[in-house]
């Protein structure tokens, strides 16, 4: 139980761990939404990875915020649904 540690360090430290754990987890989500996004973009294989690897390294608070509201917005099945922007009068066309 919580009652057997003897310093506030001990809780201080608990605490940091399943903070960074937890926003691992939504870091890793927003990194899934962002891939999707580009993806759906239809960018080249290339530019994919670098925009990932640039945006996960430079904004990775900014991902894992993502990752936070994508729990309850879920942004990845509102893009799967819908057409991409460029195409919505081909997809209607040949649907």
């Amino acid at each position: 139980t919580f009652g057997q540690f003897k310093s506030v360090e001990e809780y201080h430290w608990i605490a940091s761990n399943v903070f960074n754990t937890c926003f691992f987890l939504y870091f890793l989500q927003g990194l899934s939404v962002t891939a999707t996004l580009l993806k759906r973009l239809r960018m080249a294989a290339f530019w994919q990875v670098f925009l990932v690897v640039f945006i996960g390294v430079q904004l990775f608070v900014f991902v894992g915020l993502i990752g936070i509201v994508d729990y309850w917005a879920d942004f990845r099945r509102k893009m799967k649904s819908e057409p991409a922007g460029l195409n919505k009068t081909y997809y209607k066309k040949n649907k």
